[in-house]
């Protein structure tokens, strides 16, 4: 006989800690990348990925990820970061 694990309601207290929880880590590595290399943008990372080929479908989930973690999609005043380190 196979058991269940219950279900946690859409509205359960339970899923919005996780969400609070994975949206503070999201938005303190989205800080640790902005220190690091001052204004890398979200058009920085679709580039960097466009160059290995991959499918438009997954630039667009990434995109939409790094948008939803706080990383800006571009600053054109701001200094072009430097990706060869």
């Amino acid at each position: 006989m196979v058991r269940r694990l219950p279900r946690a309601a859409p509205d359960s207290p339970a899923r919005g800690t996780a969400a609070e929880g994975r949206a503070r880590r999201s938005a303190e590595a989205v800080s640790g990348l902005q220190k690091q290399m001052p204004g890398f943008s979200i058009d920085h990372a679709l580039a960097f990925y466009r160059m290995w080929n991959f499918r438009q479908a997954y630039l667009d989930r990434m995109a939409e990820g790094l948008r939803r973690a706080g990383l800006p999609k571009a600053d054109p005043f701001a200094a072009q970061p430097d990706l060869q380190r």
